[in-house]
Order: structure tokens, then C-alpha cells, then sequence
């Protein structure tokens, strides 16, 4: 493998990930080519994300609930994948939906979960898509729950936004 471990930013929608995105690239950790909104960077690699959406389509098709998923194989064609992507001796980051843990769990990363305040991502998500709040609470009330129970059992850190935003770096 010729790239160096990722730093893999993991959330939930409307976390505030850009923003610990955009300390870690500040701090020289590359991120490749991104959909940049004017003024809103979002620090999501195109070109990874959608390669590994088709693979993670593929390998999970069929297959009920996350805890359930293995990604031996998918392993290795994700290596593949950021080897072709990635420049070599590269520290790098990518942003993902906690959602993907499990074709990412087995790569060898520096996880990192990002989150805050659950009604702060409702409001903000019930905003930006105009879903119904009682359904996005839902949804993202699991995978805040799945995050808690991963961070626990694979002691990974989580970034909350708010305290980042209000000057408390400590969790960085």
C-alpha cells in the first residue's frame, strides 16, 4: 500500500464536519478534489466518495442492518481504490456518513466521529432537505447510537461541533 493511513472523519448529517474537515486540511492533511459550494467548503473528496459509493452499493446489496456487514474482500478493493486516488506518502483525510463504518472498519484508520447537539442537526437537516423532524430525529438519533456504541467498543473519539465552535479544542 502506498498511501499512508487516513484520518476518516465520520458523522451524522449536519455535525459540523466541515468545519473539524477544514482544521485537518489546514493542518496539511490532503483531501483532493471537492464539490466547493462559493463559501462553503465542504472538504468531500468526488472522485473517492464515488467509487466507493458504487462499491459499498455492491457489496452491501442484499444484506440486512450494518452490524451484519464483512468487508474482507471489500478491503482490499478499497485499498485499490484510494492507491489510484490518493498520491503516495500522503497524509489524507475523508468525510463520511457513519453509515459507511462498515466497508471502512477494517482499513486501518484514525477514526474520528463527529457530532452535536441532536436537535442542532434536526433543525439544520429539516432545513436544508424539508423532511418531517419526527422522521430525521429518527434517523439520526440511530446513528448517533450506533456512533456512541462504536466509539465504546473500538474507543474512538467523537468531536462534538458545539464545544470546537465555542473555543473547547480539547476533544481534538
Amino acid at each position: 500500500m502506498g498511501t499512508l493511513a487516513p484520518v476518516l472523519i465520520m458523522m451524522t448529517p449536519r455535525s459540523g464536519s466541515s468545519l473539524i474537515a477544514r482544521i485537518f486540511h489546514e493542518h496539511g492533511l490532503w483531501v483532493g478534489r471537492t464539490h466547493n459550494k462559493p463559501g462553503y467548503p465542504s472538504f468531500e473528496n468526488i472522485e473517492l466518495q464515488q467509487r466507493i459509493r458504487i462499491l459499498w452499493t455492491a457489496e452491501r446489496h442484499g444484506i440486512e442492518g450494518l452490524h451484519k456487514y464483512k468487508s474482507s474482500k471489500s478491503v482490499n478493493d478499497l485499498r485499490q481504490i484510494v492507491d489510484e486516488i490518493v498520491p503516495p506518502n500522503t497524509p489524507w483525510l475523508f468525510k463520511t456518513g457513519i453509515d459507511s463504518w462498515p466497508i471502512w472498519k477494517d482499513y486501518g484508520a484514525r477514526y474520528v466521529f463527529i457530532r452535536r447537539d441532536l436537535e442542532s442537526m434536526v433543525r439544520s437537516t429539516v432545513r436544508r432537505n424539508g423532511d418531517g423532524p419526527d422522521r430525521v430525529r429518527r434517523i439520526i438519533r440511530a446513528r448517533v447510537e450506533f456512533m456512541d456504541r462504536l466509539s465504546l467498543e473500538h474507543d474512538i473519539p467523537i468531536v462534538d461541533t458545539d464545544k470546537v465552535m465555542a473555543g473547547d479544542f480539547e476533544s481534538l
